[in-house]
């Protein structure tokens, strides 16, 4: 058997009392600007990850003929670049907002 409230006359059906607690994929019109940050991310971090590397190699074979020590220097001014890179991007994105 079952029990209710003899005296209440309205009831929330299941589904009601899910959309309440889950939002719909609809209401969220920053579901586009969070795959944009997402994307901007990965290429971010790949890009933080090769391109030090990629011109510590790059140097110390062709500039600087075997100086480890200028090609480190080279290395970490690229990463430098890319993080002031970065930097300019975000700055550019809030002065829009």
């Amino acid at each position: 058997m079952r029990r209710g409230n003899a005296g209440s006359t309205s009831r929330s059906s299941p589904n009601a009392e899910i959309a309440a607690i889950v939002p719909d994929s609809d209401s969220d019109s920053d579901s586009d600007a969070d795959g944009d940050d997402g994307l901007a991310l990965v290429a971010f971090s790949l890009l933080l990850l090769i391109m030090p590397i990629m011109v510590y190699f790059m140097t110390l074979k062709y500039v600087f003929a075997g100086k480890t020590a200028a090609s480190a220097i080279a290395a970490v001014v690229a990463a430098n670049l890319v993080l002031e890179l970065e930097d300019r991007e975000q700055d550019s994105k809030a002065k829009k907002q």
